[in-house]
């Protein structure tokens, strides 16, 4: 494990942690960075950034940022604002991803490639309007995603038409004005639904 959180640092050199060929966890949380950590060992297996001032986020799966074994990435409490066509496809074993309070105002379609095996997805606290139809499309496997406290004003159709395996999901404190008929008719695993705070 290395632990560098609750320090002030704005950069890391991409050689500085590259030989650290044992190392399956990182706690960079409550920093400065402005930039996810390169070079790490492609062993990672879990990664905190949370707290920073990350405001964008490179593809995993360049060449400054190749994590083929990453299960846990926590971004939460940064400033992105968007994430980029195929960012997280280098990640094809993540199993927990947190995006929350962030400034995420949409989804594309690309959002989730490549994270297939994802369980847990946290997006609240973001500034989310719109979700494209297919963003969830990749997530057969997601079995608790987190949207409250966001900006949500209409639930289509096909939003969750591919996570019949999803057993809790949270809509609470949006702004969700219309419920298509079909919306939750896939989610044959549904335990939890949250719905509050939508006025």
């Amino acid at each position: 494990t290395l632990n560098i959180s609750a320090n002030e640092l704005v950069l890391v050199h991409p050689a500085t942690f590259r030989k650290l060929d044992r190392l399956f966890e990182v706690d960079a949380s409550f920093n400065q960075l402005m930039e996810m950590i390169p070079g790490l060992p492609k062993i990672v297996e879990r990664i905190s950034v949370r707290g920073n001032l990350i405001s964008n986020l490179p593809q995993l799966a360049t060449k400054t940022l190749n994590l083929p074994n990453l299960r846990m990435l926590d971004l939460s409490l940064n400033r992105l604002e968007h994430l980029p066509k195929y960012a997280l496809q280098g990640a094809v074993q993540l199993r927990v991803l947190s995006l929350a309070n962030n400034r995420l105002r949409s989804l594309d379609d690309t959002a989730f490639i490549g994270v297939n095996r994802l369980e847990l997805l946290h997006l609240q606290e973001n500034q989310l309007t719109n979700i494209d139809d297919r963003s969830f499309l990749p997530l057969s496997e997601i079995r608790k995603l987190n949207l409250n406290s966001n900006k949500l004003a209409l639930i289509t159709d096909n939003l969750f038409s591919n996570n019949s395996k999803l057993e809790q999901l949270d809509l609470s404190r949006n702004s969700i004005r219309t419920i298509a008929p079909a919306a939750f008719e896939s989610q044959k695993s549904l335990e939890y639904l949250d719905l509050s705070g939508n006025a």
